[in-house]
């Protein structure tokens, strides 16, 4: 049996802290199970910080098969970071350096020099890494879905947050103007109904992969009409745009309904009560 006393034993206390374990079993020709053994007898425990770095150490380089990304990722599927590892996260960023203008401003010209070259352009893109067409409609049609269920929020960067309507309870609007529409639709008693981002429109962008498309509001008045209204700044470019414009004007005419597709934005209540 395995002492501290002996060569191996000596070598294997020197150097667990800093070596992996299947290195460590290696260099001193012995099983993996059996320095698993010798350590746990001897009681040699690493810090998390050591931990930290034999993984990381014993990771580097390492080329996983197709199987074994296949399960990591399946591993991942569903699992969420708990309330103490989010507020270990958020200690961890304080006090982290953040770059100043002036840096990313030559960041910025850097990488656009950059990405001039055919061969960054070879080395930054990972070929063969890209989302076949079906696997694109798929992802499509689910970022459709999180957004028609208020499910999606965490990816704008405008003003969001909870409007509390009269008639429809709490909705989750995705920018400043939306929400003064919203309050506008509200407090028009020209308005029977509206109801924000119910429809899942699908479209084919310019490449001829079918996407998916939810415009703003669908609104229904007293007089019986009905009106799709996209709020679209003017200025601000979109992916798809006309493709999802032209699905929703056919939907539109297909349903009896009027399009309307709103680009100037109002300052004042005058111009918000005209829009």
């Amino acid at each position: 049996m395995l002492t501290p006393q002996d060569e191996k034993g000596k070598f294997i206390i020197e150097n667990f802290r800093t070596m992996p374990n299947t290195e460590l079993a290696e260099k001193v020709n012995i099983t993996y199970d059996a320095l698993r053994a010798f350590m746990k007898r001897n009681n040699l425990v690493r810090t998390k910080e050591e931990i930290f770095s034999v993984k990381s150490k014993a990771l580097t380089g390492r080329e996983f098969s197709k199987e074994t990304r296949r399960k990591m990722r399946e591993a991942q599927i569903g699992k969420r970071a708990t309330k103490e590892t989010k507020e270990k996260m958020s200690k961890i960023r304080i006090g982290k350096k953040i770059h100043s203008e002036e840096w990313k401003k030559k960041n910025s010209e850097r990488m656009i020099e950059l990405w001039k070259t055919k061969e960054y352009r070879d080395k930054a893109i990972r070929k063969g890494y890209t989302h076949s067409k079906e696997t694109k409609e798929k992802m499509s049609i689910a970022a459709s879905k999180r957004i028609s269920k208020n499910k999606g929020r965490g990816f704008f960067r405008a003003q969001t947050g909870w409007y509390k309507s009269k008639n429809n309870g709490k909705v989750w609007y995705r920018s400043g103007w939306e929400k003064k529409y919203m309050e506008k639709l509200d407090n028009d008693n020209s308005v029977i109904n509206w109801e924000y981002e119910v429809l899942v429109l699908p479209y084919y962008d310019n490449k001829g992969i079918k996407r998916h498309y939810t415009p703003d509001f669908l609104v229904e008045y007293k007089d019986g009409t009905k009106e799709l209204v996209e709020i679209h700044p003017q200025g601000i470019k979109y992916y798809n745009d006309k493709e999802k414009q032209h699905a929703a004007k056919a939907w539109c005419e297909a349903n009896d309904t009027n399009w309307r597709l709103i680009t100037k934005l109002w300052k004042t209540k005058e111009q918000l009560d005209n829009c």
